[in-house]
C-alpha cells in the first residue's frame, strides 16, 4: 500500500472508544508532565526569592537573579545525557519500571528544594545544593516525557494514539496552570516578607508530595503489551538501544529531532517571547500581559485535545496543514496592531494553533520501532529542547531588535518546517507493536 492510500485508510478506519483501563493509564501518565510544568512555573516565579535566599546579600540583586536563572538553565543542559541513559534503560528494563523511577527521581529533588537550608545558614553550600537538586530534576525530566509517551501509545489502540497524546499534552498545560494558580494563592495569602522567611518552601514541598503519590499510583498500571512481546523475543546478544539507534535509524532520528525542535522553538517564539516583547518594547503593563498569556494557555489546553483528536480522524497531513494555516493567521493578528485593548483576545486566538506543539509528538512517537522507542524519543526530544531553549530566546531578541516583523516570519518558517517534515515522517512511520527484526 502506498503512502497516500495508507494515510487515507488510517483516517477512514472506525474509531474505537478508549476503555476505562486506558483512560486510567493516560490519567496516571499525565501526572508526571503536570509536575514538570508545575515545577517550571513555580521556579520561574520564585527566582527573585531564591536569588535573595541562596546567594550572598552583598551580591547585586540582578546578579543574584542571573545566578538563579543559570541554575535553572543547567537543569536543561543535562537533559540530553539523562535522556540517552534513561531511554536505554527503559528500552532494556521495561516501560513500567522507568515510568515509576523517572517520576520519583523528579519528585524527590523538587521536595528537596523546599527543605534546603539557605545561604544565611550554610553559606556557599546552599547554592551548590540548589544546583544539585536542579540537576537531578533535569536528569529525571529527560526520561519522564519519552517514557510516558511510549507507555501511553503502547497501551491504547493505534487509531486513538492522537487523542491519547493530546490528553497527555493537556496534562502538561494543566500543570502549568496549577503552578500559576498556586503562586497566585501564595501571594494572596502571605506578605512578601512571610513568603521570603518560610512560605516559599510550600509550593516545592507540595510538588514533591504530589510527585511521590503519583509515582506510587504508577505501581498499579500494567506493563505495556509491546514490551512483554519484546521480552519474549529478545536475544541475549542484541546490541544496546543507543548503538542500534545510531546504526540503523539515523534518518528517523533527524526527523524526530526536527519535529521536537519546531515544537520547542514555537514555545519560545510564539508562546513566551511575545509577552516579553510587549512589556519591554511596547510598554504594556505586566498584569495585562500575564492575564492575556494565561487566557491563551487555557485555550491551548482545550485546543491540544482537539488538534490531536483531528489526527485520529483525518490523518497527520490534513490536521497539521490546518493548524499551520491557523498559526499564520493568528500570529499575523497578534503583531498587526498590538494594543493593550486587544492583546488578550489576540493571545486567546493564538492559543488555538499552539496545539501544533503537542501534535508534533505524534511524529516523535511513531518513527521509531519498539526496541529503541524510548531511546529515540529521549535523544531527539531532549537534544532538540536544549537547542531550542538555548537558541530561540536570543535569536528572537536579536531579530526583533532590528526588524519588527521577525515576530511573524520566524513562526511561519517553523510551521512550514512542520508541514514539510510531516509527509517525510509518514514514510518512516513504524508499527506500534513489536516486530522482531534481524539488526546486526
Amino acid at each position: 500500500m502506498n503512502t497516500a492510500s495508507s494515510e487515507v485508510a488510517m483516517a477512514e478506519e472506525t474509531s474505537r472508544r478508549l476503555t476505562g483501563k486506558q483512560i486510567r493509564t493516560i490519567a496516571i501518565s499525565m501526572l508526571g508532565g503536570a509536575l514538570e510544568y508545575y515545577e517550571f512555573m513555580v521556579f520561574i516565579f520564585m527566582v527573585p526569592v531564591l536569588g535573595h535566599l541562596f546567594f550572598a546579600n552583598a551580591t547585586l540583586p540582578w546578579v543574584r537573579q542571573l545566578q538563579t536563572l543559570a541554575i535553572f538553565a543547567l537543569g536543561y543542559v543535562v537533559r540530553p545525557f539523562g535522556g540517552i541513559v534513561l531511554g536505554a534503560l527503559g528500552d532494556r528494563l521495561g516501560r513500567k519500571r522507568m515510568f515509576i523511577v523517572t517520576l520519583a527521581l523528579m519528585a524527590i529533588p523538587t521536595a528537596g528544594i523546599g527543605l534546603l537550608p539557605t545561604y544565611a545558614s550554610i553559606g556557599v553550600a546552599a547554592p551548590l545544593l540548589l544546583l544539585l537538586c536542579r540537576l537531578c530534576q533535569g536528569l529525571a525530566m529527560a526520561g519522564e516525557t519519552p517514557t510516558a509517551l511510549t507507555f501511553v501509545i503502547e497501551h491504547v489502540d493505534s487509531r486513538r494514539t492522537g487523542l491519547a497524546i493530546g490528553l497527555m499534552g493537556a496534562g502538561l498545560i494543566g500543570g502549568m496552570l496549577i503552578g500559576i494558580f498556586t503562586m497566585a494563592q501564595l501571594d494572596r495569602a502571605f506578605t512578601k516578607e512571610e513568603i521570603t522567611s518560610f512560605w516559599w518552601r510550600l509550593p516545592f514541598l507540595l510538588g514533591g508530595v504530589f510527585g511521590l503519590i503519583s509515582a506510587a499510583l504508577r505501581r498499579f498500571v500494567s506493563e505495556t503489551p509491546v514490551f512483554e512481546d519484546m521480552k519474549r523475543c529478545r536475544s541475549a546478544d542484541e546490541m544496546a538501544p543507543f548503538t542500534m539507534l545510531l546504526k540503523h535509524y539515523r534518518p528517523e532520528l533527524l526527523v524526530a529531532f526536527l519535529s521536537s525542535f519546531v515544537g520547542g522553538a514555537i514555545i519560545q517564539s510564539v508562546q513566551l517571547y511575545p509577552g516579553i516583547y510587549f512589556q519591554s518594547q511596547l510598554g504594556f503593563p505586566a498584569p495585562v500581559v500575564s492575564y492575556a498569556q494565561t487566557i491563551g494557555t487555557i485555550v491551548t489546553f482545550f485546543s491540544i485535545i482537539f488538534g490531536n483528536w483531528m489526527i485520529d480522524k483525518v490523518g497527520w497531513k490534513v490536521a497539521m496543514n490546518s493548524v499551520a494555516l491557523a498559526m499564520v493567521g493568528a500570529i499575523l493578528l497578534l503583531y498587526w496592531d498590538p494594543q493593550v485593548s486587544n492583546v488578550t483576545v489576540n493571545m486567546a486566538m493564538l492559543g488555538v494553533p499552539c496545539a501544533i506543539v503537542i501534535m508534533l509528538h505524534n511524529i516523535l512517537t511513531r518513527v521509531f520501532p519498539a526496541e529503541v522507542r524510548i531511546t529515540g524519543i529521549s535523544t531527539a526530544h531532549n537534544t532538540a529542547s536544549a537547542v531550542a531553549g538555548g537558541v530561540m530566546p536570543v535569536t528572537m531578541g536579536a531579530l526583533m531588535h532590528y526588524y519588527y516583523w521577525s515576530g511573524v516570519i520566524v513562526p511561519i518558517v517553523l510551521v512550514a518546517v512542520a508541514v514539510i517534515i510531516t509527509p517525510i515522517a509518514i514514510r518512516y512511520r513504524k508499527p506500534i507493536r513489536y516486530v522482531a527484526t534481524a539488526k546486526v
